[in-house]
Protein backbone atom coordinates (compact mmCIF):
# COMPACT_ATOMS: atom_id res chain seq x y z
CA UNK A 1 0.00 0.00 0.00
CA UNK A 2 2.50 1.91 0.77
CA UNK A 3 4.57 1.71 -2.51
CA UNK A 4 1.33 2.03 -4.11
CA UNK A 5 0.77 5.52 -2.67
CA UNK A 6 4.52 6.65 -3.50
CA UNK A 7 3.93 5.53 -6.83
CA UNK A 8 0.48 7.72 -7.21
CA UNK A 9 2.47 10.62 -5.38
CA UNK A 10 5.25 10.49 -7.80
CA UNK A 11 2.43 10.66 -10.93
CA UNK A 12 0.76 12.92 -9.82
CA UNK A 13 3.55 14.90 -9.41
CA UNK A 14 4.55 14.72 -13.16
CA UNK A 15 1.00 15.35 -14.39
CA UNK A 16 0.84 18.38 -12.24
CA UNK A 17 4.76 19.76 -13.92
CA UNK A 18 3.85 18.62 -16.86
CA UNK A 19 0.63 20.74 -16.76
CA UNK A 20 2.47 23.36 -15.46
CA UNK A 21 5.20 23.69 -18.37
CA UNK A 22 2.20 22.88 -20.42
CA UNK A 23 0.36 25.95 -19.36
CA UNK A 24 3.24 28.37 -19.31
CA UNK A 25 4.09 27.55 -23.15
CA UNK A 26 0.43 28.38 -23.84
CA UNK A 27 0.74 31.45 -22.21
CA UNK A 28 4.25 32.82 -24.12
CA UNK A 29 2.31 31.97 -27.14
CA UNK A 30 -0.68 33.70 -26.71
CA UNK A 31 1.41 36.67 -25.44
CA UNK A 32 3.48 36.76 -28.78
CA UNK A 33 0.05 36.16 -30.93
CA UNK A 34 -1.15 39.34 -28.56
CA UNK A 35 1.85 41.20 -29.95
CA UNK A 36 1.63 40.11 -33.17
CA UNK A 37 -1.69 41.30 -33.89
CA UNK A 38 -1.08 44.51 -31.84
CA UNK A 39 1.92 45.51 -34.22
CA UNK A 40 -0.29 44.18 -37.40
CA UNK A 41 -3.17 46.76 -36.12
CA UNK A 42 -0.81 49.54 -35.83
CA UNK A 43 0.98 49.34 -39.23
CA UNK A 44 -2.34 48.93 -40.66
CA UNK A 45 -3.89 51.81 -38.87
CA UNK A 46 -0.59 54.18 -39.45
CA UNK A 47 -1.16 53.19 -43.66
CA UNK A 48 -5.02 54.31 -42.99
CA UNK A 49 -4.25 57.38 -41.65
CA UNK A 50 -1.90 57.92 -44.73
CA UNK A 51 -3.71 56.84 -47.13
CA UNK A 52 -6.43 59.05 -45.48
CA UNK A 53 -4.12 62.42 -45.27
CA UNK A 54 -3.48 61.65 -48.76
CA UNK A 55 -6.50 61.13 -50.35
CA UNK A 56 -7.65 64.45 -48.48
CA UNK A 57 -5.01 66.59 -49.81
CA UNK A 58 -5.64 65.28 -53.17
CA UNK A 59 -9.11 66.10 -53.45
CA UNK A 60 -9.14 69.20 -52.02
CA UNK A 61 -6.02 70.16 -54.33
CA UNK A 62 -9.15 68.77 -57.15
CA UNK A 63 -11.83 70.93 -55.90
CA UNK A 64 -9.46 74.06 -55.23
CA UNK A 65 -7.98 74.03 -58.58
CA UNK A 66 -11.71 73.47 -60.21
CA UNK A 67 -13.22 76.09 -58.55
CA UNK A 68 -10.51 78.81 -59.37
CA UNK A 69 -11.36 77.78 -62.91
CA UNK A 70 -14.84 78.01 -62.00
CA UNK A 71 -14.61 81.32 -60.60
CA UNK A 72 -12.49 82.86 -63.16
CA UNK A 73 -15.07 81.97 -65.51
CA UNK A 74 -18.06 83.39 -63.65
CA UNK A 75 -16.10 86.46 -63.13
CA UNK A 76 -15.64 86.62 -66.88
CA UNK A 77 -18.96 85.67 -67.76
CA UNK A 78 -20.28 88.29 -65.60
CA UNK A 79 -18.01 90.68 -66.71
CA UNK A 80 -19.74 90.23 -70.22
CA UNK A 81 -23.25 90.21 -68.74
CA UNK A 82 -22.43 93.77 -66.92
CA UNK A 83 -21.12 95.69 -70.05
CA UNK A 84 -24.56 94.24 -72.04
CA UNK A 85 -25.96 95.48 -69.29
CA UNK A 86 -24.92 98.89 -69.72
CA UNK A 87 -24.94 99.07 -73.01
CA UNK A 88 -28.18 98.17 -73.39
CA UNK A 89 -29.24 100.55 -70.68
CA UNK A 90 -27.96 103.42 -72.20
CA UNK A 91 -29.38 102.72 -75.37
CA UNK A 92 -33.00 102.53 -73.71
CA UNK A 93 -32.26 105.96 -71.58
CA UNK A 94 -31.18 107.43 -75.41
CA UNK A 95 -34.09 106.25 -77.22
CA UNK A 96 -36.97 106.51 -74.53
CA UNK A 97 -36.70 102.96 -72.94
CA UNK A 98 -37.14 101.11 -76.16
CA UNK A 99 -34.62 98.48 -77.23
CA UNK A 100 -32.93 100.01 -79.94
CA UNK A 101 -31.49 96.85 -82.71
CA UNK A 102 -27.85 96.69 -82.97
CA UNK A 103 -26.10 97.71 -86.00
CA UNK A 104 -23.87 94.60 -86.16
CA UNK A 105 -26.43 91.82 -86.82
CA UNK A 106 -27.95 91.95 -83.24
CA UNK A 107 -25.47 89.26 -82.04
CA UNK A 108 -25.31 88.75 -78.30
Amino acid sequence: MQRLSTSLGILTDQLAAQELQQAQESKEEAERTYAHSLSALRTIVGLALIAGVGVTIWLIRSVVVRVKEYSGFATRVRGRRAQHEDASAGKRRAHGSRLVPQRDGGSR
